[in-house]
């Protein structure tokens, strides 16, 4: 990790964040968590994908590329794998913390713990079942960096019925994660994770079908960030201290339907989350995936998002309650949107 020769100011743009935290964690969400089986049916022949992908924010402040390789590969009529391997590079700076400026403005602190170089290293490897109507599939891997460290392992289960108009699927994954700081070796810990999610999808006709999930996250060890600390008036700076558990609920409903007239799928999401760290959000999102032809597809999409913040979150204007909270954090992605 490169480390800055001095702290800078820089005014607070927490939409640029926002931004930047979506892609991240899509673009670094580790393969071990629960999602929905593939469709029922073995991998017939081998199957070769490769990606890469470029972020940039333009005033340079973040950079992130990442390469992904996948393989499947049958192994006779009953099974197949499939072989992940990802590469991120991440390079650029992150806010520490926020204080107010001379006018009672937030203003975001970049120190030289945010300047940052690192490499995470992925790969994961899934072996699949099938047997008439029912898919059972394992996985496992790992991912390495500087400061982040994970193994997890993951089990599901997809059964098609009444004639194959409804599916039943259920997943499973665990991931037991080393947390630390390459700046202070005193910072971090163990975290670990279970996922647990239920989803239920009918066809409702030629063209319809809708979609029901429910998912469970238990977090415990160590939550906080590394790097991120609090900053207190009449007290200074401390660290990032939040709950050492957390139990997660969402439910997600999906409506799906192919327009004939117009050669494509409208989609509707609907997806609430709450949890006992008092955050509550709502994700409301419409897609329209148009076909082109020659295997060319458009897909316009709008997304609406909202959330609660935590109840132990330190804001500029209610920064007492970081005075009176044993946990306290300044992270805006858990602030109020």
């Amino acid at each position: 990790m490169a480390t800055a020769s001095a702290e800078v100011v820089v005014a607070a743009t927490e939409r640029d964040y926002a931004r930047l935290g979506a892609f991240v964690s899509a673009a670094l969400a580790l393969p071990g968590v629960c999602t929905s089986v593939a469709a029922a049916g073995s991998v017939q022949e081998y199957d070769f994908q490769y990606s890469h992908t470029r972020y940039a924010e333009s005033d340079n402040r973040m950079r992130v590329q990442i390469d992904q390789l996948s393989l499947g590969v049958p192994l006779g009529a009953r099974f197949d794998a499939r072989l992940n391997a990802t590469r991120d590079i991440m390079s650029g700076a992150m806010p520490v913390f926020n204080r107010p400026d001379a006018a009672g403005d937030p203003v975001q602190v970049i120190t030289r713990a945010t300047t940052i170089h690192d490499t995470r290293k992925a790969l994961d490897a899934r072996l699949n079942y099938y047997q008439n109507n029912t898919t059972v599939g394992i996985g496992a891997g790992t991912s390495d960096e500087d400061d982040y460290d994970s193994r997890f392992y993951s089990l599901s289960l997809r059964h098609e019925l009444n004639q194959k108009m409804s599916t039943l699927e259920a997943g499973f994954s665990y991931s037991d994660d080393d947390v630390r700081s390459v700046l202070r070796s005193e910072v971090g810990g163990k975290k670990r994770r279970r996922e647990l999610m239920l989803g239920w999808t009918q066809i409702l006709d030629a063209n319809s079908l809708a979609q029901v999930n429910l998912e469970h996250t238990k977090s415990e060890g160590f939550l906080s960030d590394p790097y991120k600390r609090v900053f207190i008036n009449g007290t200074g700076v401390r660290a990032d201290t939040r709950p050492e558990d957390r139990d997660q609920w969402a439910i997600l409903g999906r409506y799906k339907r192919y327009l004939r007239n117009l050669s494509g799928a409208l989609q509707f999401d609907y997806r609430y989350s709450t949890d006992d760290w008092g955050i509550q959000s709502h994700t409301f999102e419409t897609s329209f995936d148009k076909a082109l032809g020659k295997g060319w597809h458009v897909k316009p999409r709008v997304r609406y998002y909202s959330q609660s913040e935590p109840i132990f979150i330190a804001s500029i204007s209610a920064l007492h309650r970081a005075m009176v909270c044993s946990r306290a954090t300044t992270d805006w992605r858990l602030s109020a949107l």
